[in-house]
């Protein structure tokens, strides 16, 4: 099994796009370097009152097919700029010759594939 981290941020107004319907589908960045895309139905448990603001792993299994969504960091909307939420599950991995992102507007540097 394959997995791949990345951060999202939706506020109220972009989710309800997503939960009428005129989108099914979220794609972003992963820290690793590429593009993923999975249906917006995962996140539904994490959706809060400000919408989402987090930390991510995602695992996807043969064929590339989606498997599980895994929350590491919830910054909330009052959580201080990198400060962490209680309630998190873990930190993310540090990968040797990447260097992983550990707050919401720090970019991801060192990696080796080109994006």
């Amino acid at each position: 099994m394959r997995h791949a981290h990345f951060y999202l941020k939706l506020n109220p107004e972009e989710l309800l796009e997503y939960y009428q319907g005129h989108k099914k589908y979220v794609r972003v960045r992963a820290y690793e370097g590429y593009s993923l895309q999975f249906r917006a139905d995962h996140l539904r448990q994490w959706v809060k009152p400000y919408g989402i603001n987090a930390e991510f792993r995602i695992s996807f299994g043969d064929n590339n097919k989606f498997a599980g969504l895994t929350l590491y960091r919830d910054y909330g909307s009052n959580a201080q700029e990198g400060q962490v939420q209680s309630g998190t599950k873990q930190a993310l991995p540090k990968r040797q010759g990447q260097a992983v992102s550990s707050g919401p507007n720090q970019r991801p540097r060192g990696f080796k594939t080109s994006i």
